[in-house]
Order: C-alpha cells, then structure tokens, then sequence
C-alpha cells in the first residue's frame, strides 16, 4: 500500500470529540479560521435568525445559538445551543454543548458538559459541571 501526505496551511481540526466540536465552533464564529459558509460579525457569535433572545440575556463572544429562546437573564459563554432548546430565565451555560430540544430550567448552572437528545429537560436551579 501507498502512503500520501501533503503539507497545507490550512486550519484542520478533528472534531470527533465534543470539547474538539465546541473548539472548532468558536474558532469559527471569532474568525480564527474562515469559511465561505460564514462570515464572523462583530460580536464574533452565529445566532439563527429564528431564535428568540430576551433582550436582558447575554450571548458572549464564541457562541453559536440556533433556533432556540433564551428568556431574561440567560448567560451563555463559549457554547453551542441547537435548535429547539428553551434556557429559562437566570440559567447560566458556560463552554458547553446543548443538544436539540433540551430544556434548561430557570437558574441551572451547566459549565464544561453536554446535555443532548429532546426532551431531556434540566431541573431549576440545579447544576451540572462536567469534565469537557
């Protein structure tokens, strides 16, 4: 068998592990690597034109939010929100990935994990610190 290489200077990232998938997205959304697929805006996040965002929730830079709503006081940072998901009010999502259709109850705390799969719905006021 042949062996081929071939050296670019390209950005390259293996995304086959979620804290690689959440890596690859932020550097997307802040420019670090471009895509004609995207162009990074000023507040270097991606946010669907169909999500719902209170206005006194914050979306931080290296976020990427799809058609989702973020209720009063919502904190995201360095995160990946799917489709369909509902973060209640004064829920706290720091470097994580939350998959389609979850629900996070008001107050939760998620920091570094991945909750996935509709209707898995995280208690109010709970907290879930994960190893990613």
């Amino acid at each position: 068998s042949i062996l081929w290489s071939f050296k670019g200077a390209d950005y390259w990232i293996d995304i086959g592990t979620p804290a690689a998938l959440r890596k690859a997205s932020i550097d997307l959304v802040t420019g670090v690597f471009r895509s004609p697929m995207f162009t990074p805006n000023a507040a270097q996040t991606f946010v669907d034109s169909r999500a719902e965002i209170d206005p006194s929730a914050f979306v931080n830079a290296g976020c990427a939010i799809g058609a989702s709503i973020l209720k009063s006081g919502a904190v995201i940072d360095e995160s990946v929100i799917g489709d369909d998901v509902v973060i209640e009010s004064g829920a706290q999502i720091s470097h994580s990935i939350i998959g389609d259709g979850v629900r996070i109850g008001a107050g939760a705390i998620v920091e570094r994990s991945v909750i996935g799969g509709p209707g898995q719905f995280l208690q109010p006021n709970s907290r879930h610190i994960g190893g990613m």
